[in-house]
């Protein structure tokens, strides 16, 4: 089903968006579906890589934004408090990585860049261990997205830095 629908997708993407998200899978999909949505005028893959940055953040935003609103909630189960507390400040970390690279981007300090994005992983697994360490209680939020956003972030970037071709 995914080759499916990559294939799908791809038959109506411009073809340079098809060299960066070449990753397989959902990750593909998701790539190719931002970027051809968000992409206007000629393809820049600086400019491409904005935009999947751009998508992080929004993504880690939200998520944040959901963590404040849990935290503050007195419904909240008391054994996720810790939990909580713990993702908001990786979050808060994950917000100001996020922004610095995207500060960076336009003078092309693309090795900064991807060492920020690449925080945002460690951020959320340290965000993740705090709920490993809270029995009884889950992640009431999806991550997925956030990882997928992060690493085709990660993955544009080290083609840049390594001199890919696209």
């Amino acid at each position: 089903k995914i080759a499916t629908n990559v294939a799908k997708v791809a038959t109506k993407v411009d073809p340079e968006i098809l060299k960066i998200c070449n990753e397989g899978g959902d990750k593909t999909v998701r790539c190719i579906e931002t970027l051809s949505k968000l992409f206007q005028g000629p393809f820049d893959v600086v400019k491409a890589l904005e935009i999947e940055v751009n998508t992080t953040l929004g993504t880690v935003k939200t998520l944040f934004d959901t963590i404040v609103k849990l935290r503050n909630d007195p419904s909240t189960d008391k054994r996720a408090i810790d939990a909580l507390d713990i993702c908001r400040e990786q979050y808060d970390m994950m917000l100001d990585s996020i922004n610095q690279a995207l500060e960076i981007l336009p003078q092309q300090n693309f090795a900064d860049a991807y060492n920020n994005m690449c925080s945002v992983i460690s951020y959320n697994s340290a965000c993740q261990e705090g709920w490993d360490e809270s029995p009884g209680v889950v992640r009431p939020w999806d991550v997925e997205p956030l990882i997928q956003s992060t690493v085709i972030c990660v993955d544009i970037l080290d083609n840049i830095v390594n001199n890919h071709k696209f």
